[in-house]
């Protein structure tokens, strides 16, 4: 009796070493009927509209190289592949149109199934959904979560601390919502959150001799029914390092 051999229930083909039957279809059409790659033809995400930042993995993102690496992580976070799959190879990421609102991005995946190479592509529409992030929320209503209070002793430490403040805080992400100088030697920092109070007050520490003050504010209720409180710093800078 001689051995029986399976065939794929939708084209017919006989089963050999290269084209093994999966779940009764061959390799050819199993991929074509079952897919190896799973991708929404459209991947919608949150874009602030007044200062570009993207909502990415929970987090608001504004420094990013380029929009199309943030554009390509957003678009490999939402591929899933077939358990079939042993091994996957590559997967690239080909923009079609120009990053915008909406972005035309082609996918395509090289890998391994059942010992045999393979290559699927999926065409992918980015669409930006246009909203305000809460940090651009706050400084179109004010709303602050800190406030740096700056008192310098002398006239003369005004350029010095404009120069450290400008060349410094970029590297560490100081949300400011607005920013006021009641007095030539008074300057009022309004920020976003305590974090970015907390990271400014480290960096007048770092390069001048300061007496720093803390108390705190409470300013309403949250939505969880807790307290809100805001933080001031109240800092005079004596004088360099």
């Amino acid at each position: 009796m001689g051995i029986k051999r399976r065939f794929c229930i939708r084209c017919g083909a006989e089963e050999s070493k290269d084209n093994p039957i999966i779940e009764g279809l061959c390799i050819k059409c199993y991929i074509e009927v079952k897919g190896l790659i799973s991708i929404p033809n459209n991947i919608e995400y949150r874009l602030c509209k007044d200062c570009g930042a993207v909502l990415y993995r929970g987090k608001w993102i504004r420094d990013y190289n380029s929009l199309e690496d943030l554009f390509e992580s957003i678009v490999l976070d939402n591929i899933s592949i077939n358990t079939m799959v042993s091994e996957i190879r590559d997967i690239g990421v080909k923009f079609i149109s120009t990053p915008s609102w909406r972005t035309l991005i082609e996918v395509e995946v090289h890998g391994v199934l059942k010992g045999i190479k393979f290559s699927q592509s999926r065409i992918v529409t980015l669409i930006a959904k246009p909203t305000l992030c809460p940090m651009c929320i706050m400084r179109r209503s004010k709303d602050y979560e800190a406030l740096v209070q700056i008192r310098l002793s002398s006239p003369a430490l005004r350029y010095e601390v404009d120069r450290i403040l400008k060349s410094k805080s970029d590297k560490i992400s100081i949300n400011v919502v607005e920013v006021k100088e009641p007095k030539s030697d008074l300057i009022d920092f309004y920020l976003a959150d305590k974090g970015s109070a907390r990271k400014l007050v480290s960096l007048l520490r770092k390069y001048f001799n300061v007496n720093i003050k803390t108390s705190y504010e409470d300013i309403g209720i949250t939505s969880k029914g807790k307290m809100r409180r805001r933080i001031v710093y109240s800092i005079h800078v004596l004088g360099k390092r």
